[in-house]
């Protein structure tokens, strides 16, 4: 597909001395005959009116202001009535007042040399902490608002409205409001709503979404979101919904547009009950609404998947993890695959994984419909399997990169992998040092009995009543353990979960833990390789746990540096022999 350039947009605008020429009732002029004309639509009536929508500046890119400024140039030279965002303005994840002004006063430096009315709505950074969301509500407006232009409806919805709460829906008070302004705006000629997080597709706001487009009903309407960083176009009903890519915000740029990862802000014409869409590149090109549809990012997010076998027993030392790549292309066209180990032990001597068998790297070429594997085996110390290589799969797609993702090598199949479906939680306590946390440890060590039950009645003494109280966190659905809704999601505090296992005997297992935000392991009172922080950047790591036979206490201690955080916590059981003290009724 041949974009059509901005630069001949601009220079058409240009030539007609700098603004787009005004609609008249209809601009249907008496020609006289054989004027040499290719015939086009003419505007149907004054109703004609262009807005331009920017997409995300922050989730990093603090550098990509000239990405963000060349967007506002070009919308400047092109004249829209208006613009509006989909949020994140800025980083936000702070509860420092001093921070927080001069964040918006960076964004408003940049933002500010708009030529058109700017409409803004809340994005998760711009109100991660209670601070930044009463700095919205203070200094920026409200956090959800409706208005008409020209017989169009702006609906505008705050997907972050609930976030402290732990529900992550759209509230009572904002369905409502939401609600009774589209029986409102039943009339409108077009209708276009915006937020943050595509709602559409998370389950956290799945029964508020259905009332909000049971009460759309048959009107027409458009639904724009970002969060993402990635380009994505659906119809759904006969209605199109729109995930917007960044404005600047940090992206992994992919040279196959259809996969949507590229730097963007969108233009919207509406004439009449008509809306057209479509996407400009900062200096380069313009692109149409259906560039990068969703399917298609979904199947390419397919073509790659990294699959892990229950590893073999080897000398008493030793473990042989196995693992095997399978490359599906469900894409249209041919697709090519490079995946590449790194990480591995490279010479007699060294700690970590050594490979027994495969080469550290390989190509394939995949026609459409087609399957091919690749496949590794290893030697791994058993001290050392918590320590996993690294794969990168580089996919290529019409002769381009379409992407190069790098992920930790899983050691174990899900299907080995068990969750404690509940656990034990305390806090929240401020602060997120180490440091004094050591006797609270040891002493929540102690509160399973020899008999697997609880003995949590007593509260702990020395700390604040409210942080005292225990709660009970059940796991979810996706093996997570949100702790918002039992300790709320203030930034700099910390928690503590603890469970316990039954194993019938004394034997070395491992746990596969990834965190928001960082969590410590201690077992039986014991810190787990040596106090070792693990971090949410890594995706999975492998604490070694050593099962004493009978009932053993596990604790994380869990820190939240801002925003949500949450846990996930499985231990490889692939004969499930394990028990846990859910499992167990309390006496």
């Amino acid at each position: 597909m041949r974009p059509v350039l901005l630069s001949i947009v601009l220079s058409l605008v240009i030539a007609a001395g700098g603004r787009p020429v005004a609609a008249a009732t209809r601009i249907d002029p008496s020609l006289e005959a054989r004027t040499p004309l290719i015939a086009g639509a003419w505007p149907a009536d004054t109703g004609k009116f262009t807005f331009a929508i920017l997409g995300d500046k922050t989730g990093g890119g603090e550098e990509n202001w000239p990405i963000y400024d060349r967007a506002v140039d070009e919308i400047n030279r092109l004249h829209p009535d208006l613009v509006i965002t989909v949020g994140d303005h800025i980083q936000g994840y702070t509860a420092d007042t001093v921070q927080i002004g001069a964040m918006w006063r960076e964004y408003r430096r940049h933002a500010g040399r708009l030529d058109a009315p700017l409409f803004l709505l809340p994005g998760n950074h711009d109100v991660t902490t209670q601070v930044l969301f009463s700095w919205w509500e203070r200094d920026i407006g409200r956090p959800w608002y409706s208005f008409d232009y020209r017989g169009c409806h702006f609906l505008v919805l705050n997907t972050e409205q609930e976030r402290f709460s732990g529900r992550w829906d759209f509230g009572d008070e904002q369905l409502r409001f939401a609600l009774d302004d589209l029986a409102r705006s039943a009339g409108a000629r077009q209708t276009f709503i915006f937020m943050h997080k595509p709602a559409w597709t998370d389950r956290g706001y799945a029964r508020d979404w259905e009332r909000i487009e049971a009460a759309l009903g048959a009107r027409k309407y458009t639904v724009f979101a970002g969060h993402t960083h990635h380009l994505a176009y659906d119809v759904r009903n006969g209605h199109r919904y729109i995930v917007l890519g960044p404005t600047g915000a940090d992206l992994n740029p992919s040279a196959v547009k259809e996969f949507g990862a590229f730097h963007h802000w969108s233009w919207v014409t509406v004439d009449g009950d008509s809306a057209y869409i479509s996407y400009v590149e900062p200096g380069g090109a313009t692109w149409p609404q259906d560039i990068a549809p969703r399917q298609f990012a979904e199947a390419a997010s397919r073509l790659v998947r990294v699959e892990a076998q229950v590893p073999e027993q080897g000398e008493p030392s030793t473990l042989r993890p196995r693992l095997r790549v399978v490359i599906a292309n469900p894409l249209p066209d041919t697709a090519g695959v490079g995946v590449a180990l790194g990480g591995l032990a490279r010479a007699a001597g060294d700690s970590g994984w050594t490979l027994a068998a495969g080469r550290d790297t390989a190509f394939v070429v995949v026609a459409p419909g087609a399957r091919r594997e690749v496949a590794w085996s290893f030697s791994a110390d058993r001290a050392m399997l918590p320590v996993v290589p690294t794969i990168r799969a580089t996919a290529y797609y019409h002769g381009a990169v379409m992407y190069s993702r790098r992920q930790p090598a899983p050691a174990f199949p899900d299907s080995a992998l068990r969750p404690v479906a509940e656990w034990h939680v305390i806090g929240p306590f401020p602060g997120t040092s180490s440091s004094g946390t050591g006797a609270i440890m040891a002493r929540l060590t102690r509160l399973f009995g020899s008999d697997g039950n609880w003995r949590g009645g007593t509260k702990l003494a020395g700390v604040d009543r409210a942080a005292g109280q225990w709660r009970t966190a059940r796991t979810g659905r996706d093996g997570r353990v949100d702790l918002s809704p039992v300790l709320g999601s203030e930034q700099h505090i910390t928690g503590y979960a603890v469970a316990a296992i039954y194993s019938p005997r004394a034997q070395d297992v491992w746990g596969a833990l990834t965190v928001d935000d960082a969590a410590a392991v201690v077992l039986n009172g014991t810190p787990v390789e040596g106090g070792r922080e693990y971090g949410s950047s890594r995706g999975s790591d492998y604490p070694a746990l050593s099962l004493r036979q009978g009932w053993n206490t596990l604790v994380l201690r869990i820190v939240n540096q801002g925003g949500g955080w949450s846990f996930r916590f499985r231990i490889a059981d692939p004969e499930r022999t394990l028990r846990f003290a859910s499992d167990v009724p309390a006496r």
